[in-house]
């Protein structure tokens, strides 16, 4: 099984590059983004996830495990194979990807290809119950809920949207706070986004 390949980069196309690691290529599917950093003949290093088939086997490559952990958990979601993980990670950043999750920004999903409304509105319902999980087993997250309270402030905003108030207005009332307040504990920051909320 392949984890990471070390090499040099030959740009291959709009999707894919090859990794020549001691004369040996190898073809590699990558976020959009990462590609348009990766230069000709540069050194690079890819962490790798492998799928293998009964008739192909097809590496994914990500500039972090980070990256890749979140290929994975995407296609946890039903309806969510390789190819639109992918498009899901050439479209936004990992820090992006969480603001919009935490925002329930359902439009986020549905600008990216092979994205429609049913399947954006299944990706945020079934990626509410797994960001929580996922955010509290990392601390590589620079988004504006610091690392510290990124899993309080899941917590929080899922509080007040069964409070009733809208989970995008509470999203960005709890990201406001925990951006000035990074210790801020939950029941402070519950009782804060409260108290803004209802001005």
């Amino acid at each position: 099984m392949i984890g990471k390949l070390k090499g040099i980069i030959n740009i291959c196309g709009p999707d894919s590059v090859m990794v020549d690691v001691n004369g040996v290529g190898y073809m590699v599917s990558c976020p959009k983004n990462l590609i348009s950093q990766l230069h000709n003949e540069a050194i690079a290093e890819l962490w790798i996830e492998m799928d293998v088939k009964q008739d192909s086997i097809q590496l994914y490559g990500f500039a972090s495990m980070e990256d890749k952990r979140w290929f994975n958990l995407l296609q946890s979601v039903q309806g969510v194979g390789a190819k639109v993980a992918l498009n899901i990670l050439s479209t936004h950043s990992v820090n992006a990807l969480v603001t919009a999750l935490i925002s329930s920004d359902k439009m986020a999903f549905q600008k990216i290809g092979g994205i429609g409304p049913k399947l954006a509105q299944r990706i945020l319902l079934e990626m509410a119950d797994k960001l929580p999980k996922h955010l509290a087993s990392t601390t590589s997250y620079t988004t504006s809920p610091q690392p510290g309270n990124q899993g309080t402030s899941v917590e929080a905003i899922s509080a007040l949207a069964n409070l009733g108030f809208n989970r995008s207005n509470a999203a960005e009332v709890v990201m406001a706070i925990c951006a000035k307040e990074s210790d801020i504990s939950l029941e402070d920051l519950i009782r804060s986004s409260l108290k803004a909320l209802s001005k």
